[in-house]
């Protein structure tokens, strides 16, 4: 067998022996010094595995879910306040999410600080994320859990017009100060 390739100086299409690959040699038709490459090796093929149906299967369903609650979370943002919907971007998460503060303070609604806290950060009003992650502390595990669950969320945060990559790095600093 012969190696083919194409002179990178004429253009035109060599034949070398398979011992020359790997060497250099000269062009036949121009007479430049070329680069021969190695024959190819039938080993080094790699064939493809078979479709495992179950995966696909899997895959399937999940994405099916996925669709089925970013379709839930547009109802619950479209839907009023006073009508069951918990209002907009991140707040449609969580059911019952108003937890007592200490020191006889009202009850604070985490979605809604987290939201808040997503937005100054975006907005680099430090000092209002500040307060708001010390709101947010206050609620313990419930609030961790909450930014737990916005962060395992494939479809990522959906808080008002703030990327998702951004938001889920505020995110992750909040959960970080919520430890």
């Amino acid at each position: 067998m012969s190696i083919k390739f194409q002179c990178q100086s004429c253009g035109k299409q060599v034949r070398a022996p398979d011992e020359a690959g790997g060497k250099r040699g000269k062009c036949p038709y121009c007479g430049a010094s070329v680069f021969i490459p190695a024959p190819p090796d039938e080993s080094e093929s790699i064939g493809l595995a078979p479709i495992n149906q179950d995966t696909e299967a899997r895959k399937e369903q999940l994405r099916q879910e996925s669709i089925d609650y970013a379709a839930s979370v547009d109802h619950a943002r479209s839907a009023p306040p006073d009508g069951g919907g918990a209002g907009r971007g991140a707040a449609s998460r969580s059911a019952g999410t108003a937890q007592p503060a200490a020191g006889g303070e009202a009850e604070i609604d985490i979605p809604r600080e987290v939201s808040g806290f997503v937005r100054a950060m975006h907005g680099s009003k430090l000092e209002i994320a500040e307060r708001r992650a010390g709101r947010l502390k206050r609620c313990g595990s419930a609030a961790r859990d909450y930014v737990e669950s916005l962060l395992t969320d494939e479809m990522g945060p959906a808080i008002d017009d703030i990327p998702p990559p951004l938001a889920r790095g505020f995110l992750k600093a909040l959960r970080d100060r919520l430890k």
